[in-house]
């Protein structure tokens, strides 16, 4: 068969490939359905509860859910809000929930009263795999 002979075999590939990515991508059916807190405003040693809302179209092993919030404003001090969890998920919707105190001395960890971010990353093994965030309300 000549070179442009595997012309049309080739094309018929890659098209498929890009038509067809959920038999590609094992983790094509997962989704972030959202973030959500207990409330919007949070003062010091308070404790925020966030609740995670995951679906997906089977049982899933093996996935790491990553919480950072409340950057904080000085420099080197990083996220004030940090958490992770490692676990199955199950066919449907799964709600992975945390639990934290907020920071005792919010000045002390460079918290000013504004608005903050609440974010969420979802990983499997070492793979990026969904991101999202949640804004709240913070005030000393």
């Amino acid at each position: 068969m000549s070179r442009h002979g595997h012309l049309p075999i080739i094309s018929f590939l890659v098209i498929t490939s890009i038509l067809m990515p959920g038999c590609i991508n094992q983790e094509s059916s997962l989704a972030l359905v959202s973030i959500s807190t207990d409330k919007d405003l949070y003062h010091s040693r308070e404790i925020m509860h966030i609740n995670v809302t995951i679906d997906t179209s089977s049982f899933r092993e093996n996935f790491t859910i990553v919480l950072q919030g409340l950057k904080s404003q000085k420099v080197n001090r990083g996220y004030q809000l940090t958490a992770s969890t490692t676990l199955n998920l199950e066919e449907g919707r799964n709600v992975i929930s945390f639990s934290e105190t907020l920071p005792a001395c919010s000045s002390c960890a460079g918290l000013y009263p504004g608005e903050y971010f609440v974010n969420i990353s979802v990983f499997r093994d070492t793979k990026l795999l969904l991101t999202g965030s949640h804004v709240i309300e913070f005030d000393n």
